[in-house]
This record gives structure tokens, sequence and C-alpha cells, in this order.
């Protein structure tokens, strides 16, 4: 019996061990981060994410882009030759580019739910009335080599998925990037 519960303390230990150098490398991976580039599909769509820490990023997707320089957001849409154009609001309730890549790898705290085929860390807020932007939580996919292979983010009860098929991490992104001059002739509806 000795023996028994001397091999599942070993056992537990071991596990608790290899889940603390996952975090671990995870928080060392992604936890500095300050831009990211990411194609990725969701639901059908493809699209690329390119994000500086600060509130700058440029959505591509279909017939959509997304840009952002951390003042202004520009919503154009091809398809009707429309840009929209608002102000950022960092504050703003809802989950943003920003949020995802900066904040929750950050803020929110890591558990390790399964290492084998793939590990899967799950982030918490630190604390139930903590969320941001009411994202009860977000799992992280990581292949072998420890490379984000999906986000799957839960807010407000709705689950969103985001299947990465590249991230580069902290790249040099220049900074004409985030910045959008709308086409002669197209229809501009500014909201600020």
């Amino acid at each position: 019996m000795l023996a028994l519960a001397c091999a599942v303390i070993a056992s537990v230990s071991a596990v608790a061990q290899q889940s603390s150098t996952v975090i671990d490398t995870f928080r060392s991976r992604y936890g500095s981060l300050k831009s990211v580039d990411v194609s990725f599909e969701s639901q059908g769509m493809r699209g690329r994410v390119r994000a500086q820490k600060g509130g700058k990023y440029r959505i591509e997707v279909s017939d959509r882009l997304f840009i952002c320089d951390a003042t202004t957001v520009w919503n154009v849409q091809s398809a009707t030759t429309t840009v929209i154009v608002n102000r950022y609001q960092p504050n703003a309730e809802s989950m943003s580019i920003d949020r995802v890549f900066f904040v929750l790898m950050n803020v929110y705290v890591p558990t390790v739910l399964r290492t084998h085929p793939t590990t899967v860390i799950r982030l918490l807020p630190p604390d139930p009335s903590a969320t941001i932007a009411g994202v009860t939580h977000a799992d992280i996919a990581l292949n072998a080599k420890g490379t984000i292979t999906s986000i799957s983010v839960s807010e407000s009860g709705v689950e969103s998925v985001w299947n990465v098929t590249r991230l580069l991490r902290n790249p040099t992104i220049a900074a004409s990037t985030f910045s959008y001059v709308p086409p002669t002739g197209w229809t501009v509806i500014n909201l600020r």
C-alpha cells in the first residue's frame, strides 16, 4: 500500500512539474509579444492579422480590411467601395486584437488542460470578476514545437475558434501597414 501511495505521489509530482515547464515555456515565448503576424482560418474564412502592441492592427479577410493606427479605425469594404471611419476605443467592452495577443496572454492565469497529443493551455481571469470584454476563458493549442496552432475564445457565452496557419512573433512591421487613405471616388462614412 505504501508503495502504491508513493507511486501516485511521484506521478502527480511529475505531472505538476511538466505543467509548470509547459506554462513557463508558453510565458517566455508569448508573454512579451510586441508585435505579431498571424495567418488564420475560421468558419471557412481565411485571413491575416498584423498587430502591434498599443492598438495598431491590420486585419485582412475576404473582401474586407480593418486598419487601426491606435487613433482611427478604417473598415474598408471593397465590394461596395465603402470605407467606414471611426475612433479607436481602447477601453471598449468588446474583444480586440490588442487584447487577445497582448493582454489575455499576460493577465489571464494559464493552466494546462492536456499535453498529449497536442498541448492545450486554458487562460482564465485572475478573478471571476476580472474578466476582460466578457472573455471567460481562452484555450490555446500548441504543437510539439510550442507554436500556437489554434486559439479558442469564449466571450459572453459565444465560442470563436481561429486555426492558426502561420504565426510570426515580434516581427518588424512597417508603420505604413497601419495607415490608410481611401481611394478617390469611394464612399467615406465618418463616424468620428
